[in-house]
């Protein structure tokens, strides 16, 4: 080992122009600007609220139909198999008077 001498030193590029440097600018430039995905990612995400709003209506116009119908048959306004019934009693009335 040298210990009494000097140690001469050349640099070629500082700063910026060093490759850390380029590596840098370019993570500043990406910063700088969105990503192209970014602006079709924000775009579907403004149609996301209006799709489920769309589906929760969806959903609850459903349950309402369904919760309607299981109300008219505790009712007993629908009977199982209640268009035998109501066919056999139009074709009784009809019948006798055809004859």
């Amino acid at each position: 080992m040298n210990q009494s001498g000097a140690l001469e030193v050349r640099c070629e590029r500082i700063g910026r122009d060093t490759s850390f440097g380029r590596i840098i600018d370019a993570a500043e430039h990406a910063e700088c600007r969105p990503a192209p995905i970014q602006k079709t990612a924000d775009r579907l995400a403004g149609y996301l609220v209006y799709f489920a709003m769309l589906a929760a209506a969806v959903t609850f116009t459903l349950l309402a139909i369904l919760g309607a119908i299981g109300r008219a048959a505790r009712a007993g306004a629908i009977i199982k198999g209640g268009t035998r019934p109501c066919l056999r009693a139009l074709v009784q009335n009809v019948t006798p008077a055809c004859t």
